[in-house]
């Protein structure tokens, strides 16, 4: 997609904004529900503990804030570029409420000064960003020296055959599905190539030590359908925003 930084935040903006009521019905079937082991696998990488300040950048209607919540009570802030997303979340997980801070903000510009948040945590979100570098340098310098970031995202299966079958699945089951719960086929195109657009694991990695973090680690989950990446900011670094 061919288009520019402002143009892409306006499309991605539209977009999930248009297909927020039944957007977690569609992942959790489309993924055979093992959306829901993703994220169980992220909330273990992030180790949060009692009362920690947690971002939960590209939150969307909140599904990995849920989770997390699940497992350990701490506080989250939910930011994400749609609104419409945003309320889907509070109003699905009204018990929660007391623990979520949702904000409808830009991932590439946050509004928080540095060293705010004790971890932080992505879900399928790196993907739509208009300028990477600059998302994962601001996810940095938001996070506390010595926190950790978990990112999940989708990756290409590098097994022939089964690539062949998952691109097939894409086109024939998850585009046609998507498009008949929520009537916009054109989301869902876009989510598709979107996966065989973005970078490959190793590059995203590159990409989180540009943005300062150390100890980048990636973990094919899903015969690599997803990847899951682990990285923590350097005790003591500091990094404050130009």
């Amino acid at each position: 997609m061919d288009i520019s930084s402002q143009q892409k935040k306006r499309f991605v903006k539209k977009t999930f904004s248009g297909i927020s009521p039944n957007y977690d019905l569609v992942n959790s079937i489309t993924s055979f529900f093992i959306d829901h082991y993703w994220r169980a696998k992220a909330i273990r990488a992030l180790d949060a503990t009692p009362g920690d300040l947690v971002l939960d950048l590209c939150s969307g209607t909140m599904p990995l804030a849920k989770a997390l919540l699940r497992r350990v009570k701490v506080r989250i802030v939910c930011l994400d570029i749609s609104q419409q997303m945003l309320v889907k979340g509070i109003i699905s997980n009204g018990s929660l409420r007391p623990f979520l801070f949702p904000i409808c903000g830009d991932a590439e510009n946050l509004p928080f000064p540095d060293h705010t948040f004790d971890a932080a945590m992505v879900a399928f979100g790196i993907r739509n960003l208009s300028d990477l570098n600059a998302g994962l340098t601001e996810l940095c310098r938001v996070i506390k020296p010595g926190g950790t970031a978990v990112i999940l995202e989708f990756s290409r299966p590098q097994v022939p055959v089964f690539s062949q079958i998952y691109r097939l699945y894409l086109k024939n089951i998850l585009i046609p599905l998507g498009a008949t719960l929520t009537r916009d086929r054109q989301a869902y195109e876009y989510l598709v190539s979107s996966i065989y657009e973005f970078y490959a694991p190793s590059r995203v990695k590159e990409f989180l030590y540009l943005g300062g973090f150390t100890s980048v680690s990636q973990a094919p989950l899903t015969a690599g359908c997803v990847s899951l990446y682990t990285a923590h900011k350097k005790d003591g670094f500091y990094r404050s925003r130009k």
